[in-house]
């Protein structure tokens, strides 16, 4: 099984797969991390060299590449592609929507140079995140609101996953 987490820029999920890969013991990929590392680009310099539409399909293919029995954090517009909720669907993941407050969400990435919200404001930033909410609720198994770093209930699903799943 692959423990994937979904969820808007800045709700944790790159800090979360860390913690989750400690605690069971299993490999742990960024999605986005892969794809600067095999492409020497950032992903701001690949959207504006190579686009949003060669983004979203390196990043389904290396989804599909890595192995079960991991970790993934996903960049926060892999819903956005109807092929990739298909994907995160699949029976052999188990799909962990991460979404803390809005409040806090544009407190983490106020300011950042993230290629989505360039040029938009705090109203533009929250009709982004509106509109990938029903998008991340569709492919999760799991919903977790990630506002704090105080792991431990999701902790004890996932303990109960694991032991449902031996």
């Amino acid at each position: 099984m692959r423990l994937i987490l979904i969820g808007f820029m800045g709700s944790g999920k790159s800090c979360l797969a860390g913690e989750l890969a400690t605690r069971y013991r299993l490999p742990c990929y960024d999605i986005d991390s892969l794809i600067e590392e095999e492409t020497g680009s950032s992903i701001e310099e690949i959207f504006m060299n190579r686009g949003e539409e060669w983004f979203r399909m390196r990043e389904r293919e290396v989804l599909c590449q890595l192995p079960d029995e991991t970790v993934i954090a996903t960049g926060g517009g892999v819903i956005e592609i109807s092929e990739n909720r298909q994907l995160l669907k699949q029976q052999e993941n188990f799909t962990i929507w991460l979404h803390p407050p809005f409040s806090l969400i544009y407190e983490r990435i106020d300011g950042s140079r993230r290629p989505k919200i360039r040029g938009l404001n705090r109203e533009g930033i929250y009709s982004l995140w509106k509109e990938r909410l029903p998008l991340y609720r569709e492919c999760s198994n799991l919903s977790f609101n990630s506002s704090s770093s105080d792991f431990k209930e999701l902790f004890r699903e996932i303990d109960w996953l694991f032991r449902a799943v031996d």
